[in-house]
């Protein structure tokens, strides 16, 4: 691997991929490593009861509309299909008590699930949401602007829910509260375009992303582990091998890519998990989305048509910071119980994943990017604005534009 690249990618996942993909078509000679035997990282979608026609992806994923990601899927000419869930057929459950969740301000407003004054927090909260911003919210935690707004009750437990599912974070007295008004704005907000669940999930994206790559010359590197990065643009491989770039792009998550860089992991803080278990049923269970308001659960089909079986189903617990979730998969069966009545005679196959990693770190205003030569970082844990997938793409954007600058200038 001696000959000269003009930049090292080292990552092969979503983000490395579309940086490679963006410079290379720039006409520089990109070269990109990626440790495992295939691109992917945490993008991939494996068969579930070892059938590839039960391919799911690792944990419920979703596609925010019109944000980062998907402008920069349509600058690279990835093309996807799939539907939004309907979130007029939401449902919420808290303890035994599992019921529609109001659609609309006048459900709301007539909504006995509430009591009044839960009633009239809410719509006091839904109509200042768009209005608000980030700025006020600076070095405040999620916990202490619920506790700000006096909403309690059932009222902040589906606040949380609804935060819970845009950032994945279980941890109100740590996620930014500036994070979690972001997800929400982009969740509920009036401008929010919603989600869309990928037909064949988000190996749909790897296949197209990699193909993109070939097609503009980058030169894929797979079983390549890389143990150091430093200024300069020099890589250090496993081999001993020492690689040299005009720049380098560190496409990993947050403390593989500040230990490579010599920087303590820790700074990054602990990574945003869950325990999921994907199932692939007969039977179409009656609820499409449920989302749990006494436990941090949920579940949410991801077939579009629920006429056609198989149905591909994912049900997850978001784990509190040191939680173990080797230990949750039986509340979350039990929840299933209620949730969708029935689902454990209708199971085809099952996968569990006790512990994935929805975001690679806790979101946060001032991310500790490592300050390197001639290296830039991309990844969910960079962008101090997104987070999820459009941080990964916002980053992968704006290190493709911060070497086409230097270029330039």
């Amino acid at each position: 691997m001696n000959d000269r690249s003009d930049v090292l990618v080292v990552g092969g996942g979503l983000g490395g991929l579309a940086a490679a993909t963006l410079l290379a078509r720039d006409g520089r000679r990109v070269k990109l490593l990626e440790r495992a035997s295939r691109p992917g990282g945490r993008a991939l979608s494996l068969p579930v009861g070892g059938t590839s026609s039960a391919a799911m992806n690792l944990g419920p994923r979703a596609l925010y509309r019109g944000g980062p990601a998907e402008r920069l899927l349509a600058e690279l000419g990835v093309s996807w299909t799939g539907f939004s869930p309907t979130t007029s057929k939401v449902w919420l459950a808290d303890g035994a008590d599992v019921f529609a969740a109001p659609a609309s301000v006048v459900a709301l407003l007539v909504s006995r699930r509430f009591s009044w004054s839960e009633r009239r927090g809410l719509l006091v909260f839904f109509a200042r949401l768009d209005a608000t911003r980030r700025a006020t919210l600076a070095e405040r935690t999620t916990q202490e602007w619920l506790d700000d707004l006096a909403i309690s009750g059932r009222a902040r437990r589906f606040l949380e829910s609804m935060i819970r599912l845009g950032t994945y974070a279980n941890a109100p007295d740590q996620l930014p509260a500036a994070a979690a008004l972001t997800q929400l704005q982009a969740l509920l907000g009036l401008r929010a375009k919603g989600v869309a669940y990928l037909d064949g999930g988000w190996q749909a994206l790897v296949d197209q992303l990699e193909a993109r790559a070939t097609a503009a010359g980058v030169t894929k590197v797979t079983g390549a582990t890389c143990t150091r990065v430093e200024d300069g643009g020099v890589v250090t491989l496993a081999s001993g091998e020492r690689l040299v770039a005009e720049r380098v792009i560190v496409a990993l998550p947050a403390q593989a890519a500040l230990q490579l860089s010599g920087v303590d992991p820790s700074l990054a803080g602990p990574p945003v998990r869950a325990a999921c278990l994907d199932l692939v049923l007969s039977r179409a269970p009656g609820k499409r989305l449920v989302f749990g308001l006494d436990e941090p659960h949920y579940l949410s089909v991801h077939s579009p048509r629920l006429s056609v079986a198989p149905f591909r189903v994912h049900a997850m617990r978001y784990l509190a910071p040191g939680e173990s979730g080797h230990a949750q998969r039986g509340a979350l069966e039990t929840w299933l119980d209620r949730a969708a009545p029935g689902w454990r005679d209708d199971v085809l196959s099952a996968r569990y994943l006790p512990e994935i990693d929805a975001a690679s770190a806790m979101p946060s205003s001032t991310p500790p990017v490592p300050q390197l030569a001639g290296v830039s970082f991309v990844g969910d844990w960079v962008s101090p604005r997104h987070q999820l997938l459009d941080a990964v793409a916002d980053s992968a954007q704006r290190a493709a534009g911060g070497l086409r600058a230097s270029v330039a200038a």
